[in-house]
């Protein structure tokens, strides 16, 4: 990317002055800081305001794909640790304020609204989870400034080299705690918030190579598209379609991709007692319809099926390494919210 942007041509849309004040800057910050507070606060259900105050943002992928889109946005307000308060925090002031002094109020709320969006769709594609955080608005920030530093010399004086290498390390180090099990990291946020960044930048702010940031944009819309719509090799999608067709009665469908789940990483023992649940319903079905026969095929399908989640769950309770994840045999299905961890972004 370039390094030899004109500085000596006025830029017309400057509207920063000495008195001006980052105000949606600080509202994000302050709303971030409240809405994590009661999020840690009250981790419980316990009907009170707070609790969904600090619940309402972050939503497991089941919620998302029926509907509520809101929460690729929202999960930016909600933070797992102190430290990944404060570090997104302290970014989000110096580039948001950047930002926010130099375009209009209403460019500079669109852009966080869809920057935030993208990255949440990022990774629920790759991971089955939004994650929870700010920097992959973060990274789009950095990204946007980057890609059209010659607006505004603050540009410039932000998205400096080192600033650019400093995000571009850590997130070398994040996908190396991610794939090393150390801590689960909104990777695909990171780096899609970072591509759709410097697309904005290089097309609107700097314009250059159009062709290809329009490319790049496109790729992160059919991203999008994909991650609401179809993810065959997710085991949460793959769960949630199997949810969806034990509800229309198609238990055949359901077991299908449940067992399609469990070959893509889905709890075994979860999963094989919702398989279970659809052989026993398949039974019924059967019995209902008077075939004896089919009835007693799919009934030693349930027993086989509940006989093994059994198995599954005592192997993973028995295992220190599945510590806090739990598969159970149960008689109520259970969904990809409870395999579910939000990863840190």
């Amino acid at each position: 990317m370039p390094d030899d942007f004109d500085y000596s041509k006025p830029v017309s849309r400057q509207r920063q002055t000495a008195e001006s004040v980052p105000l949606f800057t600080m509202a994000f910050i302050v709303l971030c800081v409240t809405i994590t507070a009661a999020y840690w606060i009250v981790p419980e259900d316990n009907g009170s305001p707070a609790y969904k105050l600090g619940h309402f943002a972050v939503l497991d992928p089941a919620q998302i794909w029926d509907g509520r889109y809101m929460a690729l946005f929202t999960s930016f307000f909600v933070h797992l640790s102190i430290m990944h308060l404060a570090f997104n925090m302290m970014w989000l002031w110096k580039l948001g304020s950047a930002l926010e002094m130099t375009v209009p109020a209403w460019k500079y709320l669109l852009f966080m609204l869809i920057a935030t969006m993208v990255g949440s769709c990022c990774e629920l594609l790759l991971s089955g989870s939004t994650g929870a955080g700010a920097s992959g608005a973060g990274y789009a920030m950095m990204g946007l400034l980057w890609g059209g530093r010659g607006f505004h010399r603050s540009w410039e004086q932000v998205a400096t080299k080192e600033n650019m290498r400093l995000f571009l390390v850590w997130g070398a180090i994040c996908i190396y705690l991610t794939v090393s099990h150390t801590l689960p990291v909104a990777n695909g946020a990171h780096f899609g918030g970072l591509l759709f960044g410097v697309a904005i930048g290089k097309l609107f702010f700097a314009p250059a190579r159009k062709p290809v940031w329009i490319g790049a944009l496109a790729l992160l819309a059919l991203t999008c598209a994909l991650s609401l719509t179809w993810m065959p090799w997710s085991y949460s999608w793959n769960w949630y379609k199997g949810m969806q067709a034990g509800k229309r009665n198609h238990h055949a469908d359901a077991i299908v991709y449940y067992e399609r789940s469990i070959r893509t990483g889905g709890d075994k023992a979860a999963l094989l007692g919702n398989i279970a649940i659809e052989w026993f319903n398949i039974t019924n079905q059967a019995l209902g319809d008077n075939h004896p026969e089919e009835a007693k095929r799919a009934a030693a399908k349930a027993e086989e099926a509940s006989m093994a989640s059994t198995a599954a769950a005592l192997k993973a309770a028995s295992d220190p390494s599945n510590a806090g994840s739990g598969g159970r045999a149960t008689d109520e299905s259970q969904t990809p919210s409870d395999q579910q961890m939000h990863r840190v972004k």
